[in-house]
């Protein structure tokens, strides 16, 4: 920029007498040079502004429906997901495997917890093979009793002390716990099918956790349960050849399958629980962390 374009024309500020030119310059020296710097000044910023993407400031939480989308982009360094990129995947708050250890979870916890109320574990007879008699954990159907006799019906023992053997005692225990910790992660997982947020990946990996010790409780309450089948109330029913694994002339029966099976779909959830769950939004709706250093 030519030097008396900031100043008009040269008649304005100049006389024909060079010792007054020579002064004007000495006392509008400093004025000149803050000019000339202010504009090299602003054609780097131009400069800067052509290279860089502008970074826009996002509003506080509770305004996101007055911003464009455009004002949750950052640099193109900055690896950023939108909410509406997302939408689909965090709406129901689950992953799609999510959605499948859900249910998969509330299968395994009513197998569990229906094959552990049932008292058709094994099946028996007693009164010379005329009636069916059967066993669970903490109950079964068919007893003889000293006052009415042989009861057909089915029921549970009156006192904790009164179950036969000290192994299904422990059964007692040891499934309940486990099916009362199944019922927890089920119930969190179907609110997860509706709630966002509510379980991220590592709430997931946590109840994953718990529920694959659930099934392990579970597992271990069918494991131990034949160690009771040396009782006299089991030999009555199974004949003096039933022992320890050996369930003589009795017969196992759907109770105890059902509750296997709930013990191996509680392990099969647990392992689907890693990938269940979503990364936490923040409260602008962007998944992921962006490092304002590498802007």
């Amino acid at each position: 920029m030519h030097l008396f374009q900031c100043f008009g024309s040269s008649e304005n500020y100049f006389s024909a007498d060079a010792g007054a030119t020579t002064n004007f310059i000495r006392n509008y020296q400093p004025v000149v040079l803050y000019r000339v710097f202010m504009h090299i000044v602003t054609d780097v910023e131009r400069w800067k502004a052509r290279r860089c993407i502008e970074v826009k400031r996002i509003p506080e939480p509770g305004s996101y429906s007055k911003r464009s989308l455009n004002s949750l982009n950052s640099t193109n360094r900055c690896r950023r997901t939108s909410y509406n990129d997302n939408s689909a995947m965090v709406s129901a708050g689950l992953t799609a495997i999510g959605v499948l250890w859900a249910m998969i979870s509330f299968l395994a916890t009513c197998a569990s917890c229906v094959g552990y109320m049932l008292p058709y574990w094994i099946q028996g007879s007693m009164l010379n093979n005329t009636q069916a008699v059967y066993f669970g954990v903490f109950r079964r159907c068919n007893y003889p009793t000293i006052e009415a006799g042989f009861v057909n019906q089915c029921g549970r023992y009156k006192t904790f002390v009164d179950i036969p053997s000290l192994s299904w005692q422990i059964c007692t225990v040891v499934i309940g716990v486990g099916c009362i910790i199944a019922m927890f992660v089920s119930f969190t997982a179907l609110l997860a099918c509706c709630m966002k947020d509510l379980v991220t990946k590592r709430v997931g990996r946590f109840v994953g956790c718990l529920q694959f010790m659930a099934g392990i409780l579970v597992g271990s309450g069918c494991v131990l349960y034949p160690l009771g089948w040396d009782h006299t109330q089991v030999q009555q029913a199974c004949g003096q050849m039933s022992g320890l694994y050996r369930i003589g002339n009795c017969s196992m029966c759907f109770g105890y399958y059902t509750t296997i099976g709930g013990c191996g779909l509680l392990l099969l959830a647990s392992l689907l629980s890693w990938k269940a769950g979503t990364s936490k939004t923040d409260a602008y709706g962007i998944v992921g962390h962006c490092d304002p250093r590498r802007v």
